[in-house]
């Protein structure tokens, strides 16, 4: 009798151990099937990691699969960090780099077009390297409109030129003195004989140019430039040396612009033809000094004046009106012919 309720007692705990078995095979079997199935750690329990209706998670988060998400977390994006613009090399300097596609939809080259006696053919030229005379521009054109549209600031490192797209970038060398700066063609001119590039004060001042007011320069085209508004950093300047760059004033009056630039010329003759006024201008190329011929209106009549500068100071330029006395030229000593 004690035999028979043993082993009876025996088989009631071998069944309900396989009961117990059994059950947690189902249970791992379910948890297996479940990607959103709690975890447990010991004593803690830990929520799987998956976001709602198939949108991301936030890994910063964790919640249970049954469990409503606070609306107060949502699944706002971050912000992502903001790069600087794509750049590239070219001759040695880092450059802005533009988009074929994107160049296109806002590049101005224009027709060909008549100034005086010449004639003038845009056109896009990636092998354009020539020398010749250069100037600069400044006071009379600061503010105003380019011919591309923007507004000429001569504070920045900017040109003129006649024929190259519009905007693109150029260096510039001084073929004196060896000083370069990469400019943004962003304008037409110059269109006086033999000219063939104008840059703004600030290139004007790194290329030593102020004083003389014109040099023989170097002009190689480098590559197509940024819209305005998009030119997020300025190009590199010759490796290894900073650019030197005028303090721009929060506010530029043209009182302070006619007190800050060098506004003193020597004009050596004015006349009625521009043919004649360059002709006289080639005379005085003879004696080394450069000219340059300026269009003014006295009186409501059209004048074309022959005038070297512009100089810092009266001082400076009775100076090279008594030089040019010298060689039998008389001159008269202006400001901002």
């Amino acid at each position: 009798m004690s035999l028979t309720i043993l082993s009876a007692a025996k088989r009631s705990v071998a069944i309900l151990a396989l009961a117990v078995v059994a059950a947690n095979s189902v249970s791992v079997a379910n948890a297996g099937q479940n990607k959103n199935a709690p975890v447990r750690n010991g004593n803690i329990q830990m929520a799987s990691i998956q976001g709602i209706g198939g949108q991301p998670s936030d890994p910063d988060f964790f919640r249970y699969p049954d469990e409503p998400f606070p609306h107060e977390i949502g699944f706002a994006k971050r912000p992502a960090p903001k790069t600087k613009a794509a750049s590239h090399m070219v001759a040695g300097y880092e450059l802005p780099f533009v988009a074929p596609s994107d160049y296109a939809s806002y590049v101005k080259i224009g027709r060909s077009y008549k100034v005086g006696d010449k004639i003038y053919t845009p056109e896009e030229n990636a092998f354009y390297d020539e020398t010749g005379m250069g100037s600069w521009y400044g006071p009379g054109f600061h503010g105003k409109k380019t011919a591309n549209g923007e507004i000429y600031d001569m504070y920045a490192f900017t040109a003129a030129h006649p024929t190259l797209p519009l905007p693109s970038f150029v260096e510039v060398t001084n073929t004196r003195t060896g000083e370069a700066v990469v400019v943004r063609v962003n304008d037409r001119g110059p269109f006086v004989k033999d000219r063939i590039i104008d840059v703004s004060h600030a290139a004007a001042q790194r290329l030593s140019l102020l004083d003389p007011g014109s040099s023989e320069l170097r002009v190689k085209y480098l590559a197509p430039a940024p819209k305005a508004e998009d030119l997020e950093y300025a190009p590199t300047q010759r490796p290894n040396e900073p650019v030197i760059a005028e303090a721009r004033p929060k506010v530029q009056t043209a009182q302070m612009i006619k007190d800050t630039l060098p506004d003193h010329f020597v004009q050596m003759g004015s006349f009625t033809s521009r043919k004649n006024a360059e002709n006289f201008s080639d005379q005085l190329l003879e004696t080394g000094a450069q000219a340059i011929v300026v269009f003014a209106h006295v009186n409501g009549s059209k004048y074309y004046r022959v005038v070297m500068g512009p100089y810092n100071n009266r001082s400076d330029a009775d100076t090279k009106k008594r030089e040019m006395a010298r060689y039998g030229f008389d001159g008269l000593v202006i400001r901002n012919p």
